[in-house]
């Protein structure tokens, strides 16, 4: 085997057991009969393809793990701005019995 395929196989093999399910391990004769009827550049370009696409997919995965914890953050400001309507129209109470309170002090 060439250099330049051993380098090859070298590159592909590190990417692909991320990815490959265990029974379908691809072992290095498998990829040089590739290297070998396909070429190099086709080869990487399908490896690379095929790392883009599970980038993608677990893209997507992070997308909807992050719409559904930004429903629940939406849920709980939603709460607390209930909260905070209720204790400022306390505070404007409140304000309002001190201001009476300085009236008939007379301060």
């Amino acid at each position: 085997m060439n250099k330049g395929i051993e380098k090859a196989l070298e590159i592909v093999l590190f990417f692909m057991p991320f990815y490959i399910k265990e029974d379908k391990k691809m072992d290095v004769n498998m990829l040089e009969t590739l290297i070998n009827s396909l070429g190099f550049p086709i080869v990487m370009v399908g490896a690379c393809g095929f790392f883009i696409w599970k980038m993608y997919q677990a893209q997507l995965q992070d997308k909807e793990r992050l719409y559904a914890e930004l429903g629940k953050a939406t849920a709980a400001n939603e709460k607390f701005a209930g909260i905070i309507s209720t204790y400022t129209g306390k505070l404007e109470s409140i304000e309002n019995k001190v201001d009476k309170i300085q009236d008939k002090v007379g301060a």
